[in-house]
């Protein structure tokens, strides 16, 4: 832990000190007088990053807790690693400094906005939601014998009971796809359905815990 807390500051202090040694007043002068590239990059941070990221999430279907470590690390601004880069890539060192400077303090900010909103794009909360509501006696777990992972949104049937995924991931443990799924009314058996792409999983409701 002395390395994270003691070592890894003054280093990153060191190298961003090496770094802006190697600048001059002008160079930063040079940002302000055509702020267009500042701006580019700017935009491509703060706004394209995190929704290009919220689009692959979608199309791989990502599972929610992987997506919303791609959306945290996508709201964050940039550091010293990619100060360091621009140098080594012989780029505008001054205007990667200018950039991680300014989004640094505008995080303060945007990376709350970020991350709460795609949670909320995401259905993130809803567990929370249903608890809060007392809907989450019909929230059962699931086990399905296959590789094949219903995400969060899966439709599922359990004879004439509809019901959706709230979360589901592939466990090396058990061998098994694994995950919750919230019915609208109590379920009469503990076997299901799953409409995965037009082709239907089947899977089997558990009341104890998955590694017990």
């Amino acid at each position: 832990m002395e390395i994270v807390t003691k070592i890894a500051p003054i280093a990153l202090a060191l190298i961003m000190l090496g770094l802006g040694l190697g600048l001059t007043i002008r160079d930063f002068t040079r940002v302000i007088i055509q702020p267009r590239d500042f701006f580019v990059g700017f935009v491509c941070q703060l706004i394209l990053l995190p929704i290009i990221a919220f689009i692959l999430i979608k199309i791989f279907n990502t599972p929610i807790e992987l997506a919303l470590g791609v959306m945290i690390i996508a709201a964050a601004p940039g550091g010293v690693t990619s100060n360091v880069l621009t140098k080594f890539a012989n780029g505008d060192v001054a205007l990667s400094v200018s950039l991680t400077a300014i989004i640094s303090l505008i995080s303060v900010f945007s990376v709350p906005f970020i991350v709460f909103t795609s949670a909320d794009l995401l259905e993130i909360n809803i567990i929370n939601k249903q608890i809060e509501s007392g809907d989450h006696k019909y929230l059962k777990r699931f086990v399905v014998n296959s590789k094949r992972i219903p995400r969060t949104g899966t439709k599922v049937k359990s004879n004439n009971i509809n019901g959706q995924v709230t979360s589901g991931n592939f466990s090396p443990i058990l061998n098994k796809s694994i995950g919750f799924v919230l019915f609208d009314t109590a379920p009469e058996t503990d076997l299901i359905e799953f409409d995965i792409r037009g082709k239907l999983l089947e899977g089997k409701i558990i009341s104890k815990r998955f590694l017990s």
